[in-house]
């Protein structure tokens, strides 16, 4: 929190959401998302740019999308598999 504090970021990504309660949050103006949430939203809002971004990073990664996919379905798996129906992934 005091980096966000420091650097005035409005928002935390964490996994770890319950080690930043709502009442202390405010206090600093802050938000905190968990990464499924903001990477869905991100994926809802612009779905083109996110699979641009996500064929990079496989690409950087020399593995294909799905399999960049199925890496992330462990630690994100709402959001791997929002973006797999939507690619018509088997």
């Amino acid at each position: 929190m005091a980096a966000a504090i420091h650097s005035k970021a409005s928002l935390i990504l964490t996994f770890n959401l319950k080690d930043f309660p709502d009442v202390e949050l405010k206090k600093w103006g802050l938000n905190v998302s968990h990464p499924q949430d903001y990477a869905t939203t991100l994926f809802e809002m612009k779905p083109a740019i996110v699979v641009q971004k996500l064929n990079e990073l496989a690409s950087a990664s020399n593995i294909t999308i799905q399999d960049l996919l199925i890496q992330l379905g462990k630690t994100l798996p709402l959001f791997s598999s929002t973006v797999w129906q939507e690619l018509g992934s088997p």
